[in-house]
């Protein structure tokens, strides 16, 4: 979903192109299968947006990471692990949490 149409310098309407160097997405969505160790799987994507005008690192211009919602990940019978991509702030750091233990992590 396309969460910015309201900005006339990213969407001017139908019939339009989009800039998407200005674009903000959101995405909602799961998906299961099976994992490489044969376990089935779940994952559960809850209002992920990405922001295009958002590129943190200087030397990868054209990366576009997530800057707010989760991704929440079930392994067969394992533990569920939840990715927090935060608040909107335009950064490379997430949260990761496993068995109630959350983990910083910094996004490659």
């Amino acid at each position: 979903e396309l969460t910015n149409t309201s900005d006339p310098t990213c969407y001017k309407g139908q019939g339009y192109a989009i800039d998407w160097t200005k674009a903000e997405i959101k995405i909602n969505g799961s998906t299961n299968g099976v994992n490489a160790k044969g376990e089935n799987f779940t994952a559960v994507a809850a209002n992920l947006v990405r922001r295009f005008s958002c590129a943190p690192d200087p030397n990868r211009p054209k990366r576009h990471p997530f800057v707010s919602g989760t991704i929440t990940y079930t392994p067969g019978s394992r533990p569920i692990r939840v990715v927090d991509f935060g608040n909107g702030a335009c950064d490379l750091n997430a949260t990761l949490t496993v068995n109630g233990n959350t983990y910083v992590i910094s996004l490659p």
